[in-house]
C-alpha cells in the first residue's frame, strides 16, 4: 500500500515538474530577438526543425552524436579521462540500475526468459553497476571537495543530489546484505516452492544454505554432519540453484552481510530486510520526485543540448529555435565547473570579488533572472558588472561538457540586461565619458597612486623593462586583427597590446585604463604566450581592468 501511493504520487511530482520545465522552453524569452516569437510558434519551429532532421542526411549527425557524446560521452574524455571515468560511471551505472534492475518487471523480464534477481549474472552485474555509480560520486565528491575552483562554485543543490544518490546505493546494499542472511526469506522460498512439512528435507536443506548462503537461523543447524549436508545439496539442486547464485557474486553485498551476522538473529525478529527496503524506494522515490527541480535533470536536458548542438548549423536552428535552445540551456547546466576554471577573466574575479564573473555562477543567476528575478539593485548590479566584463572569448563554449552555447546565451542576455539594470557605469568605459576618456597629458596619470591589487606590474619595472619592441604580441592579437579588418565597422584602435606595455614602462598607465584595447581584449593570453621575453602582456590588461573595475563601482556602492 506504502509502495504503491509513494510511488503514484512521485511519478505525478515529477511528471508534472517535467512538464513545467518544458512550458517554460517555449515561454521564457531571453534576448531581444525572443519577443517576436509566440509560444505557439517557437513549438511548432522545434517540431517542424525536428521532422526536417528526422527525414534528411543529418540524421546520421543526430546518431553520432548520441552515440559518442550522449552515450559515450567523447568530448569528455578527449579533454580529461579523469573527469570522463566521473561522469560516465554516474551516468552509465545509474541508468543501468533504473532500466534492468527498478524496472526489471517491466523490460529485464521481457528481455531475459530467464531472469532471476537472486541468479547470475543478474546478480553480480547489479553490484557491479552500483560500484560504477558509487566510484563516480566519489570522484565527484573528492573533486568538489579539494579543488579550490570547484569548491567556491559549489551548491547545495550539488551535494544534496550526490547524497541522495548515496543514500540509495548504500541502502540498496544494506537491503541485499540483510536479504541474505534473512531467515524469513528463506521460509517463504521454502511455503513458494517446496515443502515446508518434509522436516527431514528442510533441516537437509537449512544446514545447506546456512553453511553456503550465509542465512543466520535463530536455532543454529549442525554443519559438522556431512550426511545432513549432502541432502541439502541435493535438495538445493533439485529446487533452488536455477534461482539463486552463491551470495559471493554480490561483492559488495555479501561482505556487508557477514558483519551481520553478529545481529543476524535480532535482525530476522525485527524484519531489519523491511524496514531497509521501505527506506531504500522512499529515498528513490523521494528522487524521482524531486528529479525535475535538481541539477540531476541535465541527464536529460544536457542530451537535448548536445544533440541540437551538432546541428547548429543546421536549419533546423532558426531564430525561433535559437530562443528556444537559450532556455534549455539553462536546465542543461549540471555546475560542473569547467567554464569557470577555463574562463579568461576568472583573475578579475579575484580581485573584484564578484562570483557572477564566473560563467557556472552567472548562468545560475541568470536563471533566476529570467524565471523569477532577481532581489534588488545589488544582484542585478553584480550580474551586470560580470556580464560586462565577459570577452566573449569563447573558452566556455568551448569547454562546456552539456554542449551549451555560452557565448549565444552571454549576447543575448547582454541585450536585456542592458535595458533593465543598473549598466550605466559599465557602458561608460566603451563610450569614454567620463572615465573611459583618456588623458590628454601625463601630468597627473604617472603621479596617482595606484589601487592595492593582486597584481602590480606598474610599480615592478622588472616585470616589462625586458621588453625588445618587436611588435609580435600585437602582431598575433585577435582584436587588433578585427579592427584592421573592418576599419569602417570597428573604428579606430587608439592603443596595440605593445603601446599599452610602454604606457607601463612610461609611468602612464592612466592613459592605458580607458583604452579600446584593455576593454577589447579576449583575454585569450596569445600576447603572452608568444612574446619571446615572456612578458607577462595579458596579466597587464588583468591589471588596468581591475584598476578600472573598482572605480567604476565605487560611485554605485557609495550610492
Amino acid at each position: 500500500m506504502l509502495f504503491s501511493i509513494t510511488l503514484y504520487l512521485a511519478l505525478a511530482i515529477c511528471l508534472l515538474g517535467t512538464l513545467y520545465r518544458v512550458i517554460r522552453w517555449f515561454t521564457v524569452k531571453i534576448g531581444p530577438d525572443a519577443g517576436q516569437f509566440t509560444a505557439r510558434t517557437r513549438i511548432s519551429k522545434a517540431l517542424s526543425g525536428l521532422f526536417r532532421v528526422l527525414f534528411s542526411p543529418d540524421i546520421f549527425r543526430l546518431v553520432g552524436a548520441f552515440i559518442f557524446r550522449i552515450i559515450l560521452q567523447g568530448h569528455i574524455l578527449k579533454k580529461d579521462p579523469w573527469r570522463w571515468l566521473m561522469h560516465f560511471s554516474i551516468f552509465a551505472g545509474i541508468l543501468l540500475l533504473v532500466f534492468f534492475h527498478a524496472m526489471d518487471d517491466l523490460i529485464t523480464v521481457n528481455l531475459f526468459s530467464d531472469y532471476e534477481s537472486t541468479a547470475n549474472p543478474f546478480l553480480f552485474l547489479r553490484n557491479l553497476c552500483a560500484a560504477l555509480a558509487l566510484l563516480g560520486i566519489v570522484i565527484a565528491i573528492y573533486r568538489r571537495l579539494s579543488s579550490r575552483g570547484l569548491k567556491k562554485i559549489s551548491t547545495n543543490h550539488d551535494m544534496l543530489a550526490l547524497v541522495l544518490l548515496s543514500i540509495i546505493l548504500f541502502t540498496g546494499f544494506f537491503l541485499e546484505a540483510s536479504q541474505i542472511i534473512s531467515e524469513p526469506i528463506f521460509d517463504e522460498m521454502v511455503e513458494d516452492y517446496g515443502d515446508p512439512d518434509d522436516t527431514e528435507t528442510l533441516a537437509a536443506l537449512q544446514n545447506y544454505w546456512a553453511k553456503h548462503y550465509g542465512v543466520i537461523f535463530a536455532e543454529a543447524p549442525d554443519l559438522s554432519d556431512p550426511d545432513l549436508m549432502d541432502a541439502g545439496n541435493e535438495a538445493h539442486e533439485e529446487s533452488c540453484i536455477d534461482c539463486h547464485a552463491r551470495p559471493s557474486s554480490a561483492f559488495i553485498s555479501n561482505p556487508i552481510s557477514k558483519a551481520f551476522h553478529p545481529i543476524g538473529v535480532w535482525a530476522n525478529a525485527v524484519r531489519l530486510d523491511l524496514i531497509l527496503w521501505q527506506l531504500h524506494f522512499l529515498c528513490s522515490f523521494a528522487l524521482l520526485a524531486y528529479l525535475p527541480f535538481s541539477k540531476l535533470m541535465h541527464l536529460f536536458t544536457s542530451s537535448v543540448s548536445l544533440a541540437v548542438r551538432s546541428l547548429e548549423d543546421n536549419q533546423a536552428l532558426q531564430p525561433a529555435n535559437r530562443a528556444t535552445r537559450r532556455v534549455v540551456s539553462l536546465d542543461a547546466c549540471m555546475n560542473c565547473g569547467q567554464c569557470s576554471l577555463h574562463c579568461s577573466v576568472e583573475p578579475i574575479n579575484r580581485v573584484v570579488g564578484n562570483p557572477d564573473i564566473l560563467p557556472s555562477h552567472k548562468l545560475g543567476s541568470l536563471k533566476k533572472y529570467v524565471h523569477k528575478g532577481l532581489a534588488g539593485d545589488i544582484e542585478l548590479a553584480g550580474l551586470n558588472e560580470g556580464s560586462f566584463i565577459c570577452t566573449e572569448c569563447n573558452r566556455c563554449t568551448e569547454i562546456c561538457p552539456a554542449g551549451i552555447n555560452l557565448q549565444d546565451l552571454w549576447l543575448a542576455s547582454k541585450a536585456d540586461l542592458a535595458s533593465s539594470g543598473p549598466s550605466e557605469p559599465y557602458r561608460q568605459v566603451r563610450e569614454g565619458v567620463p572615465f573611459g576618456r583618456p588623458a590628454l597629458t601625463s601630468k597627473g596619470a604617472a603621479g596617482a597612486a595606484p589601487e592595492t591589487c593582486l597584481m602590480n606590474y606598474a610599480a615592478d619595472p622588472v616585470s616589462f623593462s625586458a621588453c625588445i619592441q618587436c611588435g609580435t604580441c600585437t602582431n598575433v592579437c585577435p582584436v587588433v586583427a578585427d579592427y584592421q579588418q573592418d576599419p569602417h565597422l570597428m573604428g579606430y584602435l587608439d592603443l596595440t597590446p605593445q603601446q599599452i606595455v610602454n604606457t607601463f614602462r612610461l609611468g602612464i598607465t592612466g592613459r592605458a585604463l580607458g583604452s579600446k584595447m584593455a576593454w577589447d581584449c579576449f583575454m585569450c593570453f596569445k600576447c603572452q604566450e608568444h612574446c619571446p621575453k615572456e612578458i607577462p602582456v595579458a596579466e597587464m590588461m588583468y591589471e588596468l581592468r581591475n584598476k578600472g573595475y573598482r572605480e567604476l563601482s565605487e560611485p554605485f556602492k557609495d550610492s
